[in-house]
């Protein structure tokens, strides 16, 4: 089965604009954020199929994105859960050694009261298999996530590295997947910036 699937980074938060780490605490976009996102709306098209991580950033951004769409929540897509460096920035953590071993290990050790990458990559994909039932041949598929959902998602799906797919507050991706049983394959990848198709 091929389906065409675009991930949208939900729009800017004050936590985000503050360089924080924003897991699962929830936070309503900023004023700036629904005002960019708003901008962009014209150039994402209505797909067959709307997918959301029920966290509020998502699903406001989706009602920005696709105000006639009622969006389908995926439970696992919530972002990964940062614990005890939740809420903080890089200045803040920087000198504290758990901090610095999580940084050093890059990103993959268990963070303390929260997830590993691995744990939450399996969890992101398990929400995508869930899916699966929802698409048809040739479906265009919409997904407003967060940016650890595409990174994980596509890290997994190329092989390549978890941060090369870093985007933007309203930038994402758009791919054609060829999806059998086992396994998912990338056909093609496009990164949407600035609002670009």
């Amino acid at each position: 089965m091929e389906i065409t699937i675009t991930l949208i980074r939900h729009g800017e938060t004050d936590a985000n604009a503050a360089h924080r780490y924003l897991g699962q605490t929830e936070e309503p976009l900023s004023i700036t954020g629904k005002k960019e996102l708003a901008k962009r709306k014209e150039f994402f098209e209505s797909p067959d199929l709307l997918l959301c991580s029920p966290m509020l950033r998502c699903r406001e951004s989706a009602e920005i994105l696709f105000p006639d769409m009622t969006p389908v929540s995926v439970p696992e897509w919530k972002e990964i859960d940062f614990g005890i460096f939740e809420g903080k920035t890089y200045q803040e953590l920087n000198g504290i050694s758990i901090y610095q071993a999580w940084i050093d290990s890059g990103g993959m050790l268990q963070i303390p009261n929260g997830e590993s990458r691995s744990q939450f990559c399996q969890r992101v994909l398990a929400g995508f298999a869930k899916c699966r039932k929802l698409f048809l041949e040739g479906s265009r598929i919409s997904c407003v996530v967060h940016g650890g959902t595409i990174m994980a998602l596509l890290s997994n799906w190329t092989g390549r590295d978890y941060y090369d797919f870093q985007v933007k507050n309203g930038e994402g991706f758009c791919c054609r997947l060829e999806i059998t049983e086992e396994n998912v394959e990338v056909l093609a990848l496009k990164k949407l910036e600035d609002g670009n198709k």
